[in-house]
C-alpha cells in the first residue's frame, strides 16, 4: 500500500493509480480510504468502467443500495456488453427485492456468456423471489449441467429444497452429488449439514 500511496502522491491526477490504491484499501479492510480513492479516481476519470463498478460494489457492500445502483447502472450504460456489469446491477436489484428488474439484468448476463453457471444461479434466486418455484429449479440444474461441481449452485438448489420442506430432495442432491464427486469437501460439508439439520 505505501508504494500505490507513493504512486498517488507523484500522480495525484491518475485514476489508475487511485483506483488500485483503493482496492488495495479494500483488500485492508479500509472502507472509508477505499472510497476516498474511488471518488478521487472518478474525478481523474468519470466514466472509467472498473471505477464506477467497484463504486457499485463498495455501495452495494455497505448496504447504500440507491448509490450501488447508481453507479451499476452508469457501468452497463457505458458498457452494454459487459456481462459482469448486468449481474452486478441484477444483484442490486435483487437486494432490493425488484425481481423482474433483476430477472432482465441477469438474462442479458446469461446471453453474454451462457455458459457461465453462477448467473443461472442468480437466475434461480430471482425466481424464488417471484416464487416461480419451476423456473428457479430449473436455473439450479442448468447451472450444475454447466459445472456438475460448481457448488454455490448446489448448496443453493439444496436449499431451495429444504427452504420448500422437501428435505429429502436436498438429501438426494447432496448424496448424488457425493457418489460423482467422492473426495469433495463442500459436498460432505452439506451432507453433514443437511443430517445435522433433520
Amino acid at each position: 500500500t505505501s508504494v500505490l500511496r507513493e504512486t498517488v502522491a507523484d500522480a495525484p491526477d491518475s485514476a489508475q493509480a487511485h483506483y488500485y490504491l483503493a482496492r488495495s484499501c479494500w483488500i485492508n479492510g479500509d472502507l472509508a480510504q477505499t472510497k476516498s480513492e474511488l471518488q478521487e479516481a472518478l474525478r481523474c476519470a468519470p466514466n472509467m468502467p472498473l471505477v464506477l463498478n467497484s463504486l457499485s460494489q463498495l455501495h452495494l457492500a455497505m448496504g447504500n443500495l440507491p448509490v450501488a445502483q447508481e453507479y451499476a447502472q452508469r457501468t452497463v450504460q457505458l458498457n452494454p456488453a459487459d456481462a459482469a456489469a448486468h449481474s452486478l446491477l441484477g444483484t442490486v436489484f435483487l437486494r432490493q427485492r425488484q425481481f423482474a428488474k433483476a430477472r432482465e439484468q441477469f438474462q442479458s448476463a446469461r446471453k453474454l456468456v451462457p455458459q457461465d453457471p453462477s448467473v443461472c444461479v442468480n437466475l434461480a434466486r430471482t425466481y424464488v423471489g417471484e416464487k416461480k418455484w419451476a423456473d428457479a429449479e430449473r436455473q439450479f440444474r442448468q447451472a450444475l449441467e454447466i459445472n456438475p461441481r460448481f457448488t454455490p449452485a448446489l448448496a443453493q438448489f439444496a436449499n431451495f429444497w429444504v427452504e420448500r420442506g422437501q428435505r429429502g430432495k436436498a438429501e438426494s442432491l447432496a448424496s448424488e452429488y457425493l457418489k460423482n464427486y467422492p473426495d469433495d469437501a463442500n459436498g460432505h460439508y452439506l451432507a453433514g449439514s443437511l443430517s445435522l439439520a433433520s
